[in-house]
């Protein structure tokens, strides 16, 4: 028997969802009403950071995106409990998200906690940071934009190391594997708790001056 309440599906009405889309871009100013910068996290699930950060930080716009309905539902049962206002959501794939979807450099931050590391190496190929996967990025976060990364799975760790060292967009900087706003995700506390270790990095754009 679960002591879950029931999913109310109604609650994803104004919710996007990228399958049933029917524009070609994703205005997420006109999707905020506000020119506010936007923090995006990659894989929400149940909303748990991304709300904790929306509650005291009206300065931003948050925005979370996952596959599954279900999690967007708790997301945003969460944003009424609290009577949030600067955060929205979206239903579907990352990849899908910035490659079709968004328009350029209308983000500000990115977070991905704790991503399926896929650990097999037939599987490999379904890890969504991938070279592609940064040339998408560039086009989406802004130019003094951020994107942070972190896993308990340090293959996983080292195979995003080898392609972010080897790219022309950005800089590759490992980071203190402390930081609270790792902790604050439900895997962070979940693996905390266990004693795991994490292996945080950033992401920040390669500036190239214009000499001409």
């Amino acid at each position: 028997m679960s002591f879950l309440n029931p999913y109310n599906y109604d609650l994803l009405e104004k919710v996007i969802k990228l399958g049933e889309f029917d524009k070609e871009k994703i205005d997420l100013k006109e999707y905020f009403g506000n020119d506010n910068k936007i923090v995006l996290e990659i894989g929400c699930g149940n909303g748990h950071f991304l709300i904790e950060k929306a509650k005291y930080d009206n300065t931003k716009n948050f925005l979370g995106i996952d596959l599954k309905k279900n999690r967007i539902t708790r997301c945003r049962e969460k944003e009424e409990k609290y009577n949030i206002t600067n955060i929205r959501w979206i239903i579907g794939d990352a990849f899908t998200l910035f490659d079709k979807y968004l328009i350029d450099k209308q983000i500000s931050f990115i977070y991905m906690f704790f991503p399926d590391p896929w650990p097999k190496r037939k599987h490999h190929k379904r890890r969504l940071f991938q070279k592609e996967f940064l040339i998408s990025l560039n086009r989406v976060l802004s130019d003094d934009g951020i994107f942070y990364f972190v896993t308990d799975y340090e293959d996983y760790y080292n195979w995003c190391k080898d392609i972010a060292e080897n790219n022309d967009y950005f800089y590759f900087e490992k980071l203190s594997n402390e930081n609270e706003e790792y902790i604050i995700s439900i895997f962070g506390q979940r693996w905390k708790k266990a004693g795991r270790e994490f292996y945080p990095f950033s992401l920040k754009r390669k500036h190239i001056l214009n000499l001409s």
